[in-house]
């Protein structure tokens, strides 16, 4: 079974992050996406894989010094 498209504030929220900052990340090339037409929407599996190939988890942070 193939994911689902999400739009960008259910990808924003999934990922908790600003859908502002993704969408502006998915016109630098810097986010997996797929545009149709004006509609731009986010396959849940490439955003984990693109997540995970950054090193950085959403709901993690970094310990403090």
């Amino acid at each position: 079974m193939e994911s689902p498209l999400l739009t960008a504030q259910q990808a924003a929220t999934m990922l908790q992050l600003s859908p502002k900052w993704l969408l502006a990340q998915a016109r630098a090339g810097a986010v997996p996406h797929h545009r149709f037409g004006r509609f731009v929407r986010f396959d849940e599996d490439e955003l984990i894989a693109w997540v995970r190939s950054t090193g950085h988890f959403a709901g993690t942070s970094s310990p403090r010094r």
